[in-house]
């Protein structure tokens, strides 16, 4: 893997359904708290080399699952919700951001702190 290359929302989209055209194969699907956005990075694996690209993410938007492209996707997008809060359009099973996490459970737990005045305080307010 050279580079993770960095592709809008389309973009992205139109390398998943080329490369699931392919038979190219999904590794994973990571999630990344920048502090201003989340970054979705996807890795695949294409005729032997590990292909990679990333994209932006409002922190508490919407962005399309690629589970009818690649079915085992289900499971990251539903990791990627409970972790994050970050929901997935068209997720075909969807644990509702409870796969990881109980009712009682911090909600979005990897999204950043900052501390203010001695308290802590998501830094999104």
């Amino acid at each position: 893997m050279q580079t993770i290359e960095k592709l809008n929302r389309q973009e992205l989209l139109d390398r998943v359904r080329q490369l699931s055209g392919k038979g190219a194969r999904l590794i994973s699907i990571t999630g990344v708290d920048t502090g201003q956005w989340l970054e979705l990075i996807y890795v695949f694996e294409d005729e032997l080399e590990m292909v990679a690209f990333k994209t932006e993410v409002e922190r508490e938007g919407f962005f399309p699952s690629i589970d009818h492209f690649y079915p085992g996707a289900w499971l990251a997008e539903n990791e990627i919700q409970d972790l994050f809060g970050l929901k997935f359009d068209g997720l075909g099973v969807d644990f509702g951001a409870y796969m990881l996490l109980s009712h009682d459970s911090p909600k979005r737990p990897f999204i950043k702190e900052v501390r203010v005045r001695g308290a802590m305080k998501s830094d999104e307010s």
